[in-house]
């Protein structure tokens, strides 16, 4: 793909495309302005990895795009060589020994029964966590459909590492990688254990929530990452954004959450950025570890899980 500024580009579109993003084209204020200087500075160590679609793409979903574009520079900065074959997932790499497929996705506030309510201010407490849970796992089964087509056209082959890099954009609310935890390990809130006789806490562990309920009262399923239906997936690259405004932040704030269950499974430290996450088993006793010396965090054992 020829060179040229993004902006630009954007602004070569046909007015009728141009509607959605109007406001980040012209406006003067400071952050559309900042925007748009930071996705021109963005584009220039993504171009070559996009596809002839790109732009119009994003005027028409900027959140998807800009959440590819950031992702494609924060990779290619921590050291990864890209190559954006089309068709297929988003990006290809290598870990030094096998191929990594990573595809982006964004988790969106939704606009249905399920969807998580609006905020004006940002929420801080009592936020709608469920809610906020089912819309990750709601853009992590899209991408399991198209993992599904990847390897049926014998584009995603057998030994290949696959990474989904989801990116939560729900406006006003503080989402975290707490929610994305939560979405794929079946993990609900902390129990704590206390004296029988001084009611002092002397213990405590993550408690079991294997689903969250749709307002029609339907499961939905948040323990991907212990499910062998998901043992494709190697892994979940987290983040809450997208940041395109800041490019001083670019993978500061990713978060590598490791499939407990995966077939191909990330070699740990690899895809290293702020923090890192896998579940580990010792004597039947399933522990959620964060990696770069941070202990480990017991969780309920396979027999206490059917007890709870």
């Amino acid at each position: 793909m020829r060179y040229s500024s993004f902006t630009n580009q954007l602004l070569a579109l046909p007015a009728e495309q141009r509607e959605n993003i109007k406001n980040l084209l012209h406006s003067q204020l400071s952050a559309p302005a900042s925007m748009r200087s930071n996705l021109d500075t963005l584009w220039e160590d993504f171009y070559d990895l996009a596809d002839e679609n790109f732009v119009s793409e994003f005027a028409r979903k900027p959140n998807d795009r800009a959440w590819e574009m950031q992702l494609g520079v924060a990779l290619r900065r921590a050291g990864l060589k890209l190559e954006g074959r089309k068709p297929g997932p988003d990006f290809l790499t290598s870990d030094g020994k096998n191929r990594v497929w990573i595809e982006a996705v964004v988790a969106e506030p939704g606009d249905a029964a399920d969807a998580v309510p609006s905020a004006e201010f940002i929420t801080l407490v009592n936020a709608p966590e469920d809610q906020i849970i089912f819309r990750i796992t709601n853009a992590l089964n899209y991408k399991m459909r198209q993992l599904k087509k990847h390897i049926a056209a014998g584009i995603v082959e057998n030994g290949d590492r696959y990474v989904i890099a989801l990116c939560a954009s729900i406006p006003n609310h503080l989402v975290t990688s707490y929610h994305a935890i939560r979405a794929v390990y079946g993990i609900g809130g902390w129990q704590f254990d206390r004296d029988p006789e001084t009611s002092e806490v002397i213990a405590g562990h993550l408690a079991s929530k294997r689903e969250v309920h749709k307002v029609s009262g339907a499961p939905v399923s948040t323990d991907a990452f212990l499910s062998p239906a998901w043992s494709r997936v190697s892994g979940l690259l987290f983040a809450a954004g997208p940041f395109a405004t800041d490019l001083s932040l670019l993978g500061n704030g990713f978060t590598t959450l490791h499939n407990f269950s995966a077939q191909f499974p990330l070699r740990t430290g690899w895809l290293r950025f702020h923090s890192e996450y896998r579940i580990e088993e010792r004597e039947g006793v399933q522990h959620l570890a964060r990696s770069y010396g941070k202990p480990s965090v017991r969780l309920p054992s396979y027999e206490a899980v059917e007890n709870l």
